[in-house]
């Protein structure tokens, strides 16, 4: 297999890669774990999470970092100063 190369980014999409958001949805059947999930990867009690079906029906929205081993190398390769 060849090696992949990165294409090289033009100006005014430099700063993309730094960027990127992804929005995405925990779902499931009732009283599986999802609002302990959610918890969890937001690293605070935002949703309320009970021992009975349907204890949240509201959707809780929250920013959740997702570390990435390339962020570094994105950085750099878009001469982006990292605060």
């Amino acid at each position: 297999l060849a090696p992949c190369r990165a294409a090289t980014p033009t100006p005014q999409h430099r700063h993309a890669f730094a960027l990127m958001k992804v929005r995405v949805g925990i779902i499931g059947l009732p009283n599986v774990g999802k609002s302990t999930l959610f918890n969890a990867l937001a690293q605070k009690a935002l949703a309320h999470a009970a021992n009975f079906p349907f204890c949240t029906i509201e959707p809780n929205v929250a920013p959740i970092a997702v570390p990435d081993e390339h962020q570094g190398q994105l950085q750099a390769f878009a001469d982006l100063a990292r605060a």
